[in-house]
């Protein structure tokens, strides 16, 4: 790993990581195909706002910038990608550095389970 993150850090997202990649699997995932991944994250709105002006540098698109029920900014980006380990790692990696560099906070990832005809659903069986 090339960031500055701490292993303990490394370790805890990973293991939470391998949990949703693991139910991902139980529900049918295609480790291969593509998909839209989504990552949010929260801080202050200033580095939130950091954050998007430079997300494409990290392969990502705003998906959206608003305010929880609360009030606190919440960051959604995207980018399509696969699931299979290695890229999921390299996720994981990312969104620690961008934990690192902007002072924000991921709050997670999400994706549906798919095949290489999209999304898993009644209609596109696993």
């Amino acid at each position: 790993m090339k960031a500055s993150f701490s292993r303990d850090r490394w370790e805890e997202a990973w293991t939470a990581d391998l949990d949703v990649i693991r139910n991902l699997r139980s529900n049918g995932d295609d480790p291969l195909a593509p998909r839209e991944i989504d990552v949010s994250f929260r801080g202050s709105r200033n580095a939130l706002k950091r954050l998007a002006a430079a997300c494409s540098n990290f392969g990502f698109k705003v998906q959206s910038f608003d305010n929880d029920e609360e009030g606190e900014p919440w960051l959604f980006l995207a980018r399509v990608q696969t699931s299979d380990d290695e890229a999921m790692r390299e996720l994981t990696e990312t969104y620690l550095q961008i934990e690192d560099s902007f002072d924000v906070e991921c709050d997670g990832w999400g994706c549906m389970a798919s095949n290489h005809n999209g999304p898993i659903s009644n209609e596109n069986p696993a």
